[in-house]
């Protein structure tokens, strides 16, 4: 569904008169209401996991000969540090705090090896780079803003319900609804049950979990 069709269902499933908004900067207040309904349940879904898979991108970056440190795509969220390589070789990750404790043995130059993240979440190459290569490497995004009408969620298109039914639980909380948002509330869960096993990693790769945020689902 489309940003202005996710708002179109949850206008009808809240029961108001009408087809709803003709686009997704109304100005009336019930409408711009369902709207950021909409927009808030959208980025709470998706910042519940950094690493759903819906989230994965692949990125690459080129050195330049005596610059060590290089920022990640505007989008990026969290590095993946065991895929961050040159051709078929992958580079070895330091832990930020074990490079500051050692920090003065990488000095030297020449085809990188290594890396760290540093706290603004770029990555510094150990040697520094000596000339170009080509570094490759997956990442996660952030969570994607929809803004126009013909915006669509990068949830997948099967999922969509569980933006619907929390939009409906933040409504049910503004308006006390208390019966319908508990029971928006059963439907988000199941949906965003299917969504996990879906699109989070494996149970092997349960080591590699980011932290999830907590989502409210019970009106208050």
């Amino acid at each position: 569904m489309t940003f202005l069709e996710l708002v179109q269902r949850v206008w009808r499933e809240v029961g108001y008169q009408g087809v709803g908004p003709a686009d997704v900067t109304p100005t009336a207040l019930q409408e711009r209401r369902v709207v950021d309904w909409v927009q808030q349940a959208h980025a709470d879904i998706q910042s519940k996991w950094a690493d759903w898979k819906f989230l994965w991108v692949e990125g690459t970056l080129q050195t330049v000969d005596g610059t060590e440190d290089y920022a990640g795509p505007a989008n990026l969220a969290v590095w993946e540090e065991d895929t961050v390589r040159i051709g078929d070789v992958e580079l070895e990750f330091i832990p930020f705090a074990d490079y500051r404790r050692d920090r003065p043995v990488y000095t030297a130059t020449g085809r990188p090896h290594s890396f760290t993240i540093l706290p603004n979440n770029s990555i510094r190459l150990m040697p520094t780079p000596n000339a170009e290569y080509t570094i490759d490497f997956d990442y996660y995004r952030k969570p994607k803003v929809m803004s126009g009408n013909a915006d669509t969620p990068l949830i997948p298109v099967d999922y969509h319900d569980a933006i619907v039914w929390l939009a409906k639980v933040l409504w049910a909380q503004f308006d006390e609804a208390t019966e319908q948002g508990q029971a928006a509330g059963g439907l988000f869960e199941a949906a965003m049950k299917r969504l996990q096993n879906d699109q989070l990693p494996s149970r092997d790769n349960h080591n590699r979990r980011q932290s999830g945020v907590d989502i409210m689902v019970v009106p208050q």
